[in-house]
């Protein structure tokens, strides 16, 4: 009996390397990931939003071709607004607070636990690793959760 519960524990040397590290380097991505697609639309919503204005007083194309700055800034006016529609619908800025704070807050359960800091703090070993797998796994479902919720919420916050 005891043998099959040492085989079903996890060393905490496995945990910190396959779970720790992972979700902690996951997140870290995630909000990278995140933040560049977040940085990347509205830059080009502010460029063409910008733009539309000079090319609706730009009167040397019009003479060229009469249709061609009403047409350019139509279709300028509609990618600004598919952009603008894409942020809101996908929500990077939101995701990303949600990843930085998830990795954050377990890269800080990590160096709390490892230096027995907090709330552990006197407690042996075994103790330890318990209440920071039990924390380190709440933490996780509550990005999840947020997540989810968020992802709910797409669905309703589209244009």
């Amino acid at each position: 009996m005891t043998t099959e519960k040492a085989a079903l524990r996890i060393s905490p040397e496995a945990y910190l390397q396959e779970r720790v590290e992972y979700k902690i380097n996951l997140y870290y991505k995630l909000s990278k990931q995140s933040k560049h697609r977040y940085y990347a639309i509205s830059v080009a919503s502010i460029i063409l939003s910008a733009a539309v204005p000079i090319l609706i007083n730009v009167k040397a194309a019009e003479s060229l071709l009469p249709i061609f700055p009403t047409l350019l800034t139509t279709i300028l006016s509609l990618m600004v607004t598919i952009l603008v529609a894409l942020e809101k619908l996908f929500q990077f800025r939101e995701h990303r607070k949600n990843y930085d704070l998830a990795e954050e807050s377990l890269r800080r359960e990590k160096f709390l636990f490892q230096t027995r800091a907090g709330d552990y703090k006197g407690l042996n070993d075994e103790e330890a690793f318990t209440l920071f797998a039990s924390r380190f796994e709440d933490r996780i479902h509550q990005e999840r959760t947020q997540t989810i919720e968020t992802r709910a919420g797409e669905g309703k916050s589209a244009v």
